[in-house]
């Protein structure tokens, strides 16, 4: 334990001391762009969908329309001007950010290979921002419409149950969420070299209400899947209401898990480290070294540089200089609890664990493109293996 300990001390002080020099792996893009709707497995191909989303910029410049290509032929232009009455109340000092949303409804033609969506600015300026792929939907479609048709069949919370997790109390919202989670893991995996199939058995810690296992379980039934949560009402609901088969275990905050050593293929913290104290982010991962494969890995979310420059601009600066801030609020776990790690510190903190990384994906991005229905909205995305 001490090794592991001097040895972060030193890829601490290593990585701080060049973090003011460069930091090339950390996002700098000033436009955050998400869909509401729909979600890949629900775009219906040769009929008409409804798009709706978010869009705004942290920059000085507004944002005023979002125009659509098929194939490089613009076909639609839609006003950003729609109120997002949540947005603007959490981010109040970014322009625009309570008429930040766009809603039209579009042909799908099965025949295209993809859509892109160009923003419009004020100054007249354009930036491409997103591209969706239906080439990959069509190649993708049977197995996607397996998965929701199986999706259909399993129970959902109720609002108050998701507002635990997921800041909001849309049950739709949540649900269509489930297949997109594990579309994309299979992206990250591949992006990094794997195999989604080579995935046997899966750990998730603060697994909440077991969504994530859901998505895990409609690919792939026969997978052993595990879930945890210090939340006692939300691993009740989770085990009389999702799949049987899928374990789940009410766990304490400091207290090792009753799991054996070396027994999963991939071991999930989504949303864990950004709610944790820097020492309990270090006994956690030596625990979870423990509980996976030599072959297996870790997928890990963080608040990025994003984060801090959204919610806290005053402490810019600060995050630059140290590359780590936490904000202590409320008592460690709860969501007021928060953390905020940039790439250098993180990738030190994992390397002392034993861990190095295998795909990174500041705010979820695959190679800069962005996808819609992020794992955890804008948080960077580590997926970690063992060193040994």
């Amino acid at each position: 334990m001490k090794y592991l300990y001097d040895k972060f001390i030193k890829k601490m002080t290593d990585a701080l001391t060049s973090t003011a020099d460069s930091d090339l792996a950390e996002d700098t893009d000033t436009v955050l762009f998400g869909l509401d709707t729909p979600p890949i497995h629900l775009v219906n191909l040769g009929a008409t969908t409804h798009f709706s989303g978010s869009v705004v910029e942290i920059g000085n410049r507004s944002i005023t329309d979002i125009r659509i290509y098929c194939d490089g032929k613009h076909i639609l232009t839609s006003p950003v001007n729609i109120p997002r009455e949540l947005i603007g109340k959490t981010i109040p000092h970014i322009r625009n950010a309570a008429t930040c949303g766009f809603e039209f409804d579009m042909m799908i033609d099965a025949q295209a290979e993809c859509y892109d969506f160009e923003l419009v600015f004020s100054d007249g300026t354009r930036e491409q921002i997103y591209s969706y792929d239906i080439t990959s939907i069509c190649e993708n479609q049977t197995q996607l419409e397996r998965m929701r048709k199986a999706l259909d069949q399993l129970p959902m919370p109720d609002g108050q149950t998701i507002f635990l997790t997921q800041g909001h109390t849309d049950v739709q919202a949540y649900k269509n969420s489930i297949i997109p989670f594990i579309v994309n893991v299979t992206a990250y995996m591949t992006e990094a070299g794997l195999e989604i199939s080579t995935v046997r058995s899966v750990l998730d810690i603060g697994c909440g209400s077991g969504r994530i296992l859901a998505a895990w379980h409609l690919d792939d039934s026969s997978r052993r899947l595990v879930g945890c949560d210090i939340n006692y009402e939300l691993i009740t609901w989770a085990r009389n209401n999702m799949p049987a088969g899928i374990e789940f275990l009410h766990n304490k905050l400091h207290h090792r898990l009753p799991l054996g050593d070396a027994c999963f293929d991939m071991i999930q913290l989504l949303s864990v480290f950004t709610h944790l104290s820097l020492q309990s982010q270090q006994e956690l991962l030596r625990e979870m070294y423990q509980h996976l494969n030599p072959n297996g890995h870790l997928l890990i979310t963080l608040h990025g540089h994003t984060y801090i420059r959204l919610f806290m601009p005053d402490r810019n600066d600060e995050f630059i200089s140290t590359g780590y801030i936490e904000t202590t609020e409320q008592d460690e776990g709860s969501n007021q609890f928060g953390t905020y790690h940039s790439y250098k510190y993180a990738e030190a903190l994992f390397d002392a664990a034993g861990f190095e990384i295998a795909g990174y994906y500041p705010m979820g991005k695959i190679r800069g493109k962005r996808i819609t229905f992020q794992i955890a909205s804008l948080q960077d995305v580590y997926l970690l293996k063992r060193t040994c």
